[in-house]
């Protein structure tokens, strides 16, 4: 209902979104406290979409972003990755792409912060730049600030890389890596600082 009227221009665009975002993310929150066990309970848990990575805010913005959601246990850390789309809500169907997979705490070996460049938007204030040489002659004022906006892009892409945490885990190489996305938004570093403190326990009360 909700997603109808947006899409028929009922409710403001971006209110449809935060509410349609809160939903999805009550719709896995709910999928994952019936795998649970009586006495199993969520400590902290963490939401974001690859490519903006602002679930909570606009992730039905884009067309087909893929969703990520950690909900961190006592004994485990759970998945939840879906396709989400402007065009349905989300359904935790096949038509979603939805899995929900696992890996318990005495499985995972420790966490690793990785970067990358973000070559996507190297590459694209590489075509800024470019244009702009290139029409120079015809955009006079615009072609400097274009020129500039392009190197900027480069400059940022190249120091300012995407970063993440990786959870490490014995698994096999096809299988799809453990990874905190989105490590600047609170929610990330609580899951962070929750888990690395119950790895250390469990570290310290293990047998040797």
């Amino acid at each position: 209902m909700l997603h109808a009227k947006g899409l028929a221009g009922d409710i403001p665009r971006r209110r449809v979104e935060g509410l349609l975002a809160e939903k999805t993310v009550a719709l896995y929150r709910a999928a994952v406290l019936s795998r649970l066990r009586d006495d199993e309970r969520i400590l902290a848990e963490h939401h974001a979409a690859l490519g903006h990575l602002h679930l909570a805010e606009s992730v039905l913005r884009e067309p087909d972003q893929e969703a990520v959601s950690l909900f961190l246990t006592d004994r485990r850390l759970i998945r939840v990755r879906a396709f989400l789309s402007s065009a349905r809500p989300a359904s935790l169907s096949d038509e979603d792409g939805t899995v929900i997979d696992e890996v318990p705490l005495d499985a995972i070996e420790g966490l690793t912060v990785r970067r990358q460049a973000r070559w996507g938007e190297a590459a694209a204030g590489v075509v800024i730049a470019a244009f702009a040489l290139l029409f120079r002659s015809w955009l006079l004022i615009t072609g400097t600030f274009l020129l500039a906006l392009g190197a900027l892009g480069v400059l940022h892409a190249l120091l300012v890389p995407t970063r993440w945490v990786e959870i490490l885990t014995p698994q096999r190489p096809a299988s799809e890596p453990w990874r905190i996305l989105a490590v600047r938004k609170k929610s990330a570093r609580v899951l962070r600082r929750t888990l690395t403190n119950l790895l250390r326990r469990r570290s310290s009360t293990a047998p040797r």
